[in-house]
């Protein structure tokens, strides 16, 4: 099997790859200027994009090699919510999303060498999440539990933080950080079969951290 390289330092991440088998190499994207305003589509692709090709410029003389890069972010009423600067801000960011809908968008960038053939694909996973009403107490309690300011939005849905989520409509991995269904369709295209018995067989541990 190719060598995979997840260019993301994202623990949650690397767990989803693992529960299919992949055993990812982690190796975290430097020196890159990320988008950071814009058309939030456009961010996302462009980041992962990014990530991807800064990696994958270390194995530049290899062979059998797949890069993995993703970028997720939260778009409410146009503006772009990544991860919170501080508590305030993260405070700020709940309220905010306390409920309503918003627009979580991953963008998700793959760039192979198997078999000498080198290969790029870019897609962009969506999904609409409802956060519930949330009461000051409430926001106040899942700040001091320190996970908001780890993620995009300052929650998460595999995490503490699902227990606000009342809705998902689309794909709950592209909420994650790393939309399965389209990566997975990208691996069979490159031609890699996943083990028949991976660790995710049976689900996969959300709150596995």
């Amino acid at each position: 099997m190719a060598k995979i390289i997840l260019a993301s330092s994202s623990p949650r991440r690397k767990i989803l790859l693992e529960a299919l088998g992949l055993n990812p190499m982690v190796i975290a994207p430097s020196s890159i200027s990320e988008q950071v305003s814009g058309d939030p589509r456009f961010v996302v692709m462009y980041n992962a994009s990014m990530k991807a090709l800064s990696v994958y410029k270390r194995f530049l003389r290899e062979e059998d090699i797949i890069v993995i890069g993703a970028d997720t972010v939260i778009e409410l009423n146009n503006r772009v919510l990544g991860k919170p600067k501080n508590i305030d801000d993260a405070r700020w960011m709940l309220h905010h999303l306390s409920g309503r809908f918003h627009r979580v968008l991953t963008g998700l960038a793959v760039i192979s060498n198997v078999g000498g053939v080198n290969r790029r694909f870019i897609e962009l996973g969506e999904a609409l999440v409802k956060i519930k009403q949330l009461e000051d107490d409430e926001i106040e309690w899942y700040i001091r539990t320190g996970e908001p300011l780890e993620a995009a939005g300052a929650y998460m849905l595999q995490g503490l933080g699902g227990i606000f989520v009342e809705e998902v409509k689309g794909d709950p991995y592209t909420v994650v950080g790393l939309p399965l269904s389209k990566l997975y369709v990208i691996l069979r295209r490159i031609g890699v079969r996943l083990p028949d018995n991976p660790p995710g067989r049976g689900g996969l541990l959300w709150l596995k951290k």
